[in-house]
């Protein structure tokens, strides 16, 4: 859901819109409320499928509650790699070409997140694993969220320092 979501490029989509310049605030700050209206939208289009669902197959629904910052945190994390590749790549690079290197972007940092859990689960410590996770995504993301706001404004992104 939360990659699918990504690929959709929203935030890169907001930075586009005419109005998006006209706002008289920082870019750092319209970057941050678009993110998180962003994170806010999936955390309500998650919360009862997952606590349903769990309860639908038994399970503890705990688990499935706490694994709910991981997955706002992937959404963080590409996100703004979606809208860093988007912006700093050339425009005739093509849709296709940004659409690949940003799929290649979150696989590979999907990678050691499958592994810390998993070593981490086997260990018997899950809900470390799980806010290690959430906090190395966030951490990434906000790298890319800078690098993404210093790429569309390097002078400080409001009205007057564009003039």
């Amino acid at each position: 859901f939360v990659f699918f979501r990504s690929l959709g490029k929203p935030l890169e989509e907001d930075t586009q819109l005419h109005y998006f310049i006209l706002m008289p605030e920082g870019t750092w700050a319209k970057l941050l409320f678009s993110l998180l209206a962003g994170i806010t939208n999936t955390a309500l289009d998650l919360l009862l499928p997952v606590i349903v669902g769990s309860l639908i197959m038994g399970a503890n629904p705990l688990i499935p509650i706490c694994l709910i910052p991981v997955i706002l945190s992937v959404d963080v994390y590409s996100t703004t790699v979606g809208a860093f590749i988007g912006l700093s790549l050339p425009q005739n690079a093509g849709a296709p070409i940004k659409t690949f290197v940003q799929i290649l972007f979150i696989y590979f940092r999907l990678l050691p997140d499958i592994f810390v859990l998993a070593v981490l689960a086997i260990l018997g410590h899950v809900y470390l694993g799980i806010a290690a996770v959430a906090v190395v995504n966030l951490l990434l993301g906000l790298i890319f969220f800078a690098l993404a706001a210093h790429w569309l404004s390097p002078r400080g992104g409001t009205p007057e320092a564009i003039l």
